[in-house]
């Protein structure tokens, strides 16, 4: 896989992790019971995601599935001077990985904290590329308990075998040229751009070619525009069913489906792949 496309797989990760610390539930954050509780919610909202993108080939992840070496959440709890506590699932990783993970904590976590407030939940992103030929992204949520003296960490830590040498390369070197393309593409699908007509037509008042379009497409997304759509749009609805009260109705209509019914059936055929069920997170969602 291209650093470009691993960029956007953890992009992806990123925005639901952001939107998941962001949730107002009124809940005790101190107590160890919620903390757990929290912890499980993340869990599934990650592999659920995960299993999601898996199952639509977003950026073509699938295609890389033997490259996959981990795709794994955890919790770990850490004292101020970051010694560890408690740990979650972080037993599942092997002990060689996860002195690499506790560097990258280590290396990042004391000017990470300095700028996070206490008592509430906050999406953090560590850096962990570039290191011995493989793509790696370590993100979660983030709070420090100022009642414990604790800082609680859920994680979710995606790592693929590379051989590919511009893993190597500086990750920034692209990403003017890929925002470009993403507020054209947000423009496109505002206006309900979902054919390759209406496309070429919008192009055209853009002085952009179909083919130069679609080519720079699948190098920054790993498919041509109206490929990439569909995708989004999934994506999309299911960031609603997680984090909204919104009714089926109304997130396909959002979406752009055809109906609620057409959006639930594409639930229920990920779901008969043999993947969990999809959860809604509006029963802890304080309005």
């Amino acid at each position: 896989m291209t650093l470009e496309l691993f960029e956007e797989l953890t992009d992806v990760f990123g925005e639901f992790i952001e939107k998941f610390a962001k949730l107002n539930i009124n809940a005790n954050k101190h107590s160890l019971a919620w903390q757990r509780f929290h912890y499980n919610y993340f869990d599934s909202m990650s592999t659920t995601l995960f299993e999601s993108l898996m199952h639509i080939n977003y950026a073509t992840i699938k295609e890389h599935q033997q490259d996959i070496q981990y795709a794994q959440s955890f919790s770990l709890v850490l004292d101020n001077n970051f010694n560890q506590i408690r740990e979650v699932n972080f037993e599942k990783i092997t002990p060689d990985v996860k002195e690499q993970i506790n560097k990258v904590l280590s290396n990042d976590l004391s000017n990470l904290f300095k700028n996070l407030s206490s008592d509430q939940y906050h999406y953090i992103k560590f850096n962990c590329l570039n290191r011995k030929n493989r793509l790696c992204g370590l993100g979660g949520t983030f709070f420090k308990d100022s009642k414990r003296g604790e800082i609680v960490l859920n994680l979710f830590y995606l790592n693929l075998r590379n051989e590919h040498i511009d893993s190597l390369l500086d990750i920034d070197f692209y990403m003017k040229d890929k925002a470009k393309y993403m507020t054209l593409y947000k423009e496109l699908a505002t206006n309900k751009v979902n054919s390759k007509e209406e496309l070429v037509l919008a192009l055209s008042t853009k002085g952009l070619a179909l083919d130069n379009f679609n080519n720079d497409f699948v190098y920054f997304f790993g498919e041509e525009y109206l490929a990439f759509h569909e995708k989004r749009k999934y994506i999309q609805s299911l960031e609603m069913v997680f984090f909204t009260k919104n009714s089926f109705k109304e997130i396909a209509d959002t979406c752009g489906y055809q109906s609620s019914d057409f959006l639930i059936q594409k639930y229920q055929t990920f779901e008969s792949n043999g993947h969990a069920p999809i959860i809604r997170y509006s029963n802890v969602i304080h309005t």
